[in-house]
C-alpha cells in the first residue's frame, strides 16, 4: 500500500545525539517538524520530510543519534534500523559539532569509509556562528581529513544554501530536473510549528493514528505505509515524535501520521516530563490537523478509562474517527458473538462515539486493513457534504411537521448550513425556549439518516429569530 509518488533522492541525516540534526531538518524544511530540545535521544524513529528549496528537491531523513554505548534492547533495535537505512539512501549527510570532533565521529567516519556503501557523503559542521568564526571552527575537522566540510549554524540558519550546494555536488540528483517550477509558499503562510501535516495536495486524506501507549499504533502505521518507518517495540512510549508518510490506495491518496502514545496527565509530571510534553503537544496538534482519526484500541487489553479520555478529546476537536480494535487475531476464545458483544461494550463506554465505524483488525497479519482505509476515505468524503439551502429548508420543514411533541405555535423559520468539513447546521425558530432537546435530536437523526452522516461529528444549533416572533 505504499505511495506511488514521484521517486525523489533520499538523504540520511546522521551524527551524534544532540548535535543538531533535528534543528537542521527543521531549518531546511522551513517549519518545526522534528522535536528539538537539549535532552539527548529525542529522535527514535526515522522522520522523512520533502525538501523543496530553490533548485533542490529531495527527501531528508532524520535518523536517531548513533552514539549509544552499551545499548539496551530497544536502543539496539534503533541503531540497527538506522544503520540499515543509511545503506539504502542516495546521500549521507554527516553532521558534526564545533569546536572539535568527538571519538564517535572518528569511529563513524571509519565505518562509513569501510562499509562499501556506494552512496556519497557530505559533511557539515554545526554551531559555527557566522563566517568570521568558520576558520577557527573548522580547524580541528581539517586535521580529521574533512577538507570539504561546510560550516553552518542550524539554529541561526546560516550558510544553508552553501550546504545544499555541497550536497548537490556529491549527489546531483538533488537538483530539480528539466527546469521544474519552484513551489512557492502561499502569501501569509505560517512557517512555524503551526501544523503537523505539511501543506500538500488538498485532495489527500489526512489521517492521524492515536491511542494509548503500546496499543499497536506504530505496527499499524508500518503496515499501512508498507515499510518500517516507526519503531515497533513492547516498550510503552517508544514513539516520541509524529512520523508521516504518503500512500496511494486504489487511486486515492492519504497522508498517514503515527503519533506518540498519549499519556495520563500524572505521567507528564513523572518520567521524562519534557519529552512527554513535546510528544503530547504534537499528538494533539495531529488530531487537530487531521481530517480523519484512527483511534487504536488493544483488543487483548480491553478498553481503559484512558481510552475514553482519548475518544473524548477526538470528539472535542470534532474529528471523524474510526475505532480500530487492533490485535483481534490474538484475542482468545472468539465465537460468533464476540464481535457484536465487543461492539456493544464500546458503544456503552463511548456514548458520543456510538456512530463511529468500528473495524476489528490486526496490524500484524493485515486482517481488515483494507476495510480500515476504506472507512477513512469514506468518512473524509462524507464530511465534505454541502446541502443547498432550498433543499435543506424543504426537508427540515417536512420533518418538523411530523415531529412528535411540538408545542402549538412553534415554527422553524428557516435552516441553513454555515459550515462544512465537518458540517454545521443552524435552525432559526420563533421561540427558542419551546424548542426542546428532543426536537434537536430528532432533526439531527433525520439529517444523519437522509444524508448518511453516521460517524461525522455534525453540529446543530438552534437560534431565535426576530422575524415572525410571537
Amino acid at each position: 500500500m505504499s505511495g506511488k509518488r514521484k521517486k525523489l533522492p533520499r538523504v540520511a541525516l546522521v551524527g551524534r545525539r544532540n548535535v543538531g540534526k533535528s534543528t537542521l531538518l527543521n531549518a531546511l524544511y522551513g517549519r518545526r517538524r522534528a522535536i528539538t530540545d537539549d535532552t539527548p535521544g529525542l529522535t527514535r524513529d526515522i522522520l522523512e520530510v520533502e525538501i523543496e528549496r530553490g533548485p533542490y528537491h529531495f527527501v531528508l531523513c532524520d535518523t536517531p543519534g548513533l552514539d549509544i554505548e552499551d545499548p539496551n534492547e530497544l536502543e539496539a533495535t534503533v541503531l540497527k534500523r538506522a544503520r540499515d537505512f543509511i545503506a539504502s539512501v542516495d546521500l549521507t549527510l554527516f553532521l558534526l559539532e564545533a569546536p572539535a570532533p568527538a571519538a564517535f565521529d572518528y569511529d563513524f567516519l571509519a565505518l562509513l569509509r569501510s562499509s562499501g556503501s556506494k552512496a556519497p557523503v557530505a559533511f557539515a559542521v554545526n554551531k559555527i556562528d557566522g563566517a568570521s568564526h568558520a576558520a577557527e571552527g573548522l580547524a580541528e575537522f581539517f586535521e580529521m581529513g574533512l577538507l570539504n566540510a561546510t560550516p553552518i549554524s542550524a539554529r541561526g540558519r546560516w550558510n544553508l544554501e552553501a550546504l545544499l550546494e555541497s550536497m548537490a555536488e556529491q549527489a546531483p540528483s538533488l537538483r530539480r530536473g528539466n527546469g521544474a517550477p519552484l513551489r512557492s509558499h502561499a502569501k501569509g503562510q505560517r512557517k512555524d510549528d503551526s501544523t503537523v501535516f505539511p501543506e500538500r495536495n488538498a485532495e489527500e486524506t489526512r489521517i492521524a493514528i492515536v491511542g494509548r501507549p503500546n496499543a499497536g499504533k506504530s505496527s499499524l502505521f508500518n503496515r499501512l505505509a508498507g515499510k518500517d518507518l516507526s519503531i515497533v517495540s513492547e516498550v510503552p512510549g517508544t514513539t516520541r515524535d509524529t512520523v508521516d508518510t504518503i500512500l496511494t490506495y486504489q487511486g486515492r491518496q492519504a497522508r498517514i501520521v503515527d503519533t506518540a502514545g498519549l499519556r495520563r496527565t500524572a505521567k507528564l509530571r513523572e518520567e521524562k516530563a519534557r519529552v512527554d510534553f513535546f510528544s503530547t503537544t504534537r499528538t494533539r496538534r495531529a488530531i487537530h490537523d487531521a481530517r480523519v482519526v484512527i483511534h487504536v484500541l488493544d483488543a487483548t487489553a480491553g478498553v481503559t478509562d484512558f481510552d475514553k479520555k482519548i475518544s473524548a478529546m477526538v470528539n472535542e476537536m470534532r474529528r471523524p474517527a474510526i475505532l480500530a480494535v487492533n490485535k483481534w487475531d490474538a484475542l482468545p476464545n472468539k465465537n460468533q458473538k464476540t464481535m457484536s458483544e465487543y461492539r456493544d461494550r464500546l458503544e456503552f463506554l463511548f456514548p458520543h462515539a456510538r456512530r463511529f465505524p468500528v473495524v476489528f483488525c490486526s496490524a500484524l497479519s493485515g486482517q481488515r486493513i483494507g476495510d480500515l482505509l476504506e472507512a477513512a476515505f469514506d468518512l473524509d468524503q462524507r464530511m465534505r457534504l454541502r446541502i443547498p439551502t432550498a433543499e435543506l429548508n424543504n426537508r427540515v420543514q417536512n420533518w418538523f411537521r411530523g415531529a412528535p411533541g411540538t408545542r402549538a405555535g412553534l415554527k422553524i423559520l428557516y435552516a441553513t448550513q454555515p459550515e462544512t468539513e465537518p458540517p454545521v447546521f443552524a435552525l432559526f425558530v420563533n421561540r427558542r425556549k419551546d424548542f426542546r432537546p428532543n426536537l434537536s435530536a430528532y432533526i439531527e437523526n433525520r439529517l444523519r439518516k437522509e444524508y448518511k452522516l453516521d460517524g461525522i461529528p455534525l453540529r446543530l444549533y438552534v437560534r431565535e429569530s426576530g422575524a415572525d416572533r410571537k
